[in-house]
């Protein structure tokens, strides 16, 4: 693709990369919350944990927000052209 159209598609390219970079950081930071609930930064009338504690934070004794990371942290190989692509 040339022209404006390879400029769109290089900026939603980096616009999906830097998306899911916060959404692995976010889901490796409630991981290290699911193993050291101590680390949970609360602001405000409190209730955080309430996630956290819940029926739906496991699946099969394994922590959602650490499948999540995984996922969102295994780049294919579309996401490694924003990087490597001049």
């Amino acid at each position: 693709m040339t022209g404006r159209g390879a400029t769109s598609d290089r900026a939603l390219r980096a616009a999906v990369a830097l998306v899911a970079l916060a959404g692995t950081a976010i889901a490796g930071y409630l991981t290290y919350v699911h193993y050291r609930p101590a680390a949970l930064i609360c602001t405000g009338s409190g209730g955080c944990e309430t996630v956290q504690e819940s029926s739906y934070a496991d699946l099969a004794g394994i922590p959602v927000a650490l499948l999540v990371a995984n996922a969102l942290g295994m780049p294919s190989r579309d996401h490694l052209d924003v990087v490597v692509r001049p």
